[in-house]
């Protein structure tokens, strides 16, 4: 499974910069190699059986302190 993962993030990188990258400037660049990269770990690790914690409670945190919203009322 991990064979397949990398094959495939590196044919789309292979692809991406026949076509893509060469248009691309610095900072679009990084950006677009540290989402192939978190992409590649995520899908890495899922392949070899490890799970990864959710990050809704985290982001629910985040609303909850910026939008002060009551949890109390939101139907489940």
């Amino acid at each position: 499974m991990f064979i397949l993962v990398l094959l495939l993030c590196v044919g789309t990188i292979f692809y991406d910069a026949l076509t893509l990258l060469k248009n691309l400037n610095r900072r679009e660049k990084f950006i677009y190699f540290f989402m192939m990269g978190l992409g590649f770990v995520v899908l890495s690790l899922y392949s070899f059986k490890i799970d990864l914690p959710s990050p809704s409670d985290g982001i629910i945190r985040v609303l909850n302190s910026i939008f002060k919203i009551d949890n109390s009322s939101l139907p489940l």
